[in-house]
């Protein structure tokens, strides 16, 4: 997970905000894609989008409530359990505008550091942009901070559109934290040709949703 041991103040307290963070997001997904090399799991993208179902059989509001338990027994736990309320409520405000003008949002993008130079990151994103192309979906948002490489976003072209520098971080420091917006037909790099290969996207943005069914059979996998 991406927390290291130092993150709550000790292996057993850090595991488990990890496992209660990433049954958060998990547990809201409408969309979820897998990366692997050689068989192993090396990339996760999770999207939420309006009006769609929740994937209940991967990880269900009732697994994510239990995940609570993994506190319990710890020397920190109501401080962590507080700490986590509060950081949350603090993301729910600064995405709020996104939330209310945009039709998804990426939940989870995470890369193994081991499948750098694999183009995982890059392939998994774009799957995820033309899954929303499929549904006839274009702007979209995503939480991120300075503990992570959000100048992979700026890259591929979001705008930040809110910040809170200097948020308290459970260890005792302060990061940054941000919310950037993007539009699933300008920020799509590359697609799938029919023989194949993988060129330059070109999209036109869909009069409607009857559009979106010459999109679903052309996600290609993000297995490297």
């Amino acid at each position: 997970m991406w927390f290291d041991d130092s993150y709550a103040g000790s292996h057993e307290a850090s595991v488990a905000v990890a496992t209660n963070d990433a049954m958060h997001l998990l547990s809201q997904a409408t969309y979820i894609r897998v990366a692997t090399i050689d068989g192993r799991v090396c990339g996760v993208a999770a999207v939420r989008v309006a009006g769609q179902p929740q994937l209940g059989t991967v990880v269900s509001p009732a697994d994510f409530a239990a995940s609570y338990s993994l506190f319990d027994g710890l020397d920190d736990s109501e401080r962590i359990k507080k700490y986590l309320a509060a950081d949350r409520a603090d993301v729910d405000r600064l995405a709020h505008d996104s939330r209310q003008n945009c039709d998804a949002e990426l939940l989870l993008f995470i890369v193994a550091p081991q499948a750098r130079g694999h183009r995982v990151g890059a392939r998994l994103y774009d799957a995820f942009l033309r899954h929303l192309l499929a549904v006839g979906l274009d702007s979209y948002y995503l939480y991120t901070d300075s503990e992570c490489d959000y100048g992979f976003y700026e890259h591929k072209g979001l705008s930040r559109v809110a910040a809170h520098e200097g948020a308290p971080s459970l260890d005792g420091g302060t990061y940054d934290k941000f919310v950037y917006q993007g539009s699933s037909y300008r920020n799509l790099s590359y697609k799938a040709t029919p023989s194949g290969a993988v060129g330059r996207a070109s999209y036109t943005k869909p009069a409607d949703r009857a559009w979106a069914g010459s999109m679903s059979g052309g996600e290609k996998s993000a297995h490297e």
